[in-house]
C-alpha cells in the first residue's frame, strides 16, 4: 500500500500506537521523524515572518504581486532555496499558482510532490496531526480557529488541512515540532 494513500484506523490513541497497526516496514515509513536539519529550517521559517500564509495551493502569487504559501509549500521553497537537485518551482502560463517539479517531472500545485516529501522524510506528502492537540488548542485559546467540533479526540487531521482552515503558521510549527 502507498503511504500517500493510508488511512489511519479511527481508534488509533497516539503516534507511537500506530505501528501496530502496520506491518514493520510500513511503520518505518510511517512513524519515523523527518530529517531534523531540514525540520529546523521549516520550524525557522514558519515561525519568521517571511512567509505570507495562504490556502488552498502550495504556493500562488496574489493579485497585489504578493507570494502566499500552504505550510508545506513552504518546505517546498525551502528545498528549491537549498539548491536540491532536481527540485523547482515555476509560475507557468500567466497562472497565479506556482507549482513545484521534481525529477522526472512529477509535479503537484496541492500537495509536495514525492520527491520534496522523499527530500524532508516526512512520512506522507501531508502529515497527520491528533485531533486531540487541535481541541487541546482550541480550549486554551477561544478565538483559534475551528477543526469539527465534533470531530472525536482519537481522530486525526493533516497539516493542510490545519492551514486550509487558517490555523496559523506558528500553532501548525508547534505541532510539526511535537509530532513530526
Amino acid at each position: 500500500m502507498a503511504t500517500d494513500t493510508f488511512v489511519y484506523p479511527s481508534n488509533v490513541e497516539s503516534i507511537e500506537s500506530i505501528a501496530s497497526y502496520l506491518t514493520p516496514g510500513e511503520a518505518g515509513a510511517r512513524t519515523g521523524r523527518m530529517e531534523p536539519g531540514i525540520k529546523a529550517q521549516w520550524l525557522s521559517a514558519l515561525r519568521s515572518g517571511e512567509y505570507k500564509q495562504g490556502q488552498g495551493k502550495l504556493a500562488k502569487v496574489a493579485k497585489s504581486g504578493e507570494k502566499q504559501y500552504c505550510c508545506l509549500g513552504v518546505l517546498c521553497d525551502i528545498a528549491v532555496r537549498n539548491k536540491v537537485p532536481g527540485l523547482s518551482a515555476e509560475q507557468r502560463g500567466g497562472s497565479d499558482v506556482i507549482t513545484f517539479t521534481g525529477p522526472g517531472g512529477a509535479n503537484d500545485r496541492s500537495m509536495p510532490p514525492i520527491p520534496f516529501k522523499d527530500w524532508a522524510k516526512l512520512p506522507t506528502r501531508d502529515p497527520i496531526i491528533p485531533i486531540s492537540a487541535v481541541h487541546a488548542h482550541q480550549a486554551a485559546n477561544p478565538s483559534a480557529p475551528r477543526h469539527g467540533a465534533n470531530d472525536k479526540p482519537t481522530e486525526w487531521t493533516t497539516l493542510a488541512s490545519l492551514n486550509d482552515r487558517g490555523f496559523s503558521f506558528a500553532f501548525i510549527a508547534d505541532l510539526i515540532e511535537k509530532y513530526l
